[in-house]
């Protein structure tokens, strides 16, 4: 049953309010702390109403701050106004009906919703199933609300417009890095563009609003939905690479700030240039897992993130999508990765693909026990390189517990206590094995 609702209302009146400046701290935990300095003129009684605050705000965040004005009391109304409040509120009042039919109905509401609209007219109870076309409410909305609203009571009225200032905590604005990397067609150098994906979904507008990034993971407390923060302190400044961000140490994260103003509107995906830098250089890998039934080799692209590299950047965690450019300058997607937040001088490491060129097949060969605690197994390892020039492979060699390799055709690298590698030179076209055995040792 489609209905109409026209409502006959008064105008609620709210205090005038002018955001002055507004300030976004925005972490990658699907939540920001924001700071508005606004101008308010208080017309009427203790009462200050800001109407225009987020629909995913957490009301036992706020802090507002009025000189010479102290906060009595704060209360957050958010069962906001629909056909099913209107007509509740509407009980025992008189309505009107018009049907389909063009009848009109009016008469004391009994009952909203249900099995139908109850009324008690000059001829007795009607129950109106269907048919309905539009329902007249007389009255006003005072007392009901449009937006989520804030309402402060104040132990005195400012004689003046002032300034205040608020403070609060919402949800639902999130932001996370995206990457492009461009390997050049010659030489093993890429270019790398960073963005900054910035999310609002809190249900508000921020215009002109100063914007803060962070990155780290903030400690949150549960049940509680809302995020408790530790003590901050800003340390270390620097400027990424063609940058519009400045970047500084903010306690035990990173902060990156936006040095212009931008609008982030409600429901709005903003994309901000964070960085871009080109030929930085960087090496390329081929790694083989080496357990059985797997038969792909991995190529890697590690690039070091300093000053050498022309990079030298915390790097927030984010996808990176990877190109190649061909010899007419056209580029091609061939992979992505996920890198996490890299401080500076850090190696970083992304998987590109498979290597269609490259095979590789482990064999088992023998299982032995040596004693009733100890046993070992005997492993060869068939790589292929069908390319046309000679490649290094890395054969990474997993194992747990109290392992450990005690024959090898080749020299063995321990990485780890779980992680050894064997390094291999194979030629164009060609084959090569290798073997090793590994001793495990039982509790």
């Amino acid at each position: 049953m489609k209905i109409k609702y026209i409502l006959y209302f008064l105008v609620f009146i709210y205090q005038t309010s002018l955001a002055y400046d507004t300030f976004l701290t925005i972490y990658n935990q699907n939540m920001a702390v924001i700071r508005e300095i606004r101008e308010v003129l208080i017309t009427d009684s203790k009462e200050l109403i800001f109407s225009d605050v987020p629909e995913k705000i957490d009301p036992t965040s706020v802090k507002l701050s009025i000189p010479g004005v102290e906060v009595l009391e704060q209360n957050y109304e958010y069962d906001l106004v629909n056909h099913e409040k209107l007509l509740q509120n509407r009980l025992g009042q008189t309505v009107d009906l018009i049907l389909e039919q063009g009848e009109i109905v009016s008469g004391k509401l009994l009952t909203p919703a249900g099995w139908g609209i109850v009324l008690e007219t000059g001829t007795g109870i009607r129950i109106i199933k269907e048919g309905v076309k539009q329902i007249i409410l007389q009255g006003n909305t005072e007392g009901m609300f449009l937006k989520p609203t804030l309402i402060w009571r104040l132990d005195k009225k400012p004689k003046e417009k002032v300034l205040v200032e608020l403070t609060y905590i919402t949800n639902d604005i999130n932001w996370k890095a995206e990457y492009i990397l461009s390997l050049n067609s010659k030489g093993k150098q890429f270019d790398f563009q960073g963005w900054v994906d910035v999310q609002n979904n809190s249900g508000a507008d921020y215009h002109d609003a100063n914007i803060k990034l962070i990155a780290g993971s903030i400690h949150r407390v549960y049940p509680s939905p809302y995020p408790a923060f530790t003590d901050r302190a800003e340390l270390l400044v620097g400027k990424a690479p063609s940058s519009q961000f400045e970047q500084r140490e903010l306690y035990e994260y990173h902060l990156y700030e936006l040095q212009r103003k931008t609008t982030l509107s409600d429901r709005q995906n903003k994309q901000i240039s964070l960085m871009s830098v080109i030929q930085v250089p960087y090496t390329q890998e081929y790694h083989y897992s080496a357990f059985q039934g797997n038969k792909k080799v991995q190529s890697k692209i590690i690039f070091k993130n300093d000053k050498e590299h022309k990079l030298n950047l915390p790097l927030p965690a984010g996808r990176v999508r990877i190109f190649q450019e061909e010899p007419n300058g056209n580029r091609e997607f061939i992979g992505e990765d996920v890198i996490e937040h890299t401080p500076t001088s850090s190696e970083v490491t992304l998987t590109v693909g498979d290597a269609f060129d490259l095979v590789g097949e482990t064999v088992q060969l023998e299982y032995r026990n040596v004693t009733n605690k100890i046993s070992e197994t005997d492993y060869k390892v068939n790589l292929r390189n069908s390319k046309k020039e000679d490649v290094v492979l890395i054969v990474i060699i997993n194992g747990y517990g109290d392992w450990n390799i005690v024959k090898s055709s080749e020299e063995v690298t321990d990485i780890s206590a779980q992680e050894k590698r064997i390094i291999v030179k194979i030629a164009s076209n060609s084959k090569k094995t290798i073997t090793y055995t590994i001793r495990q040792q039982s509790l």
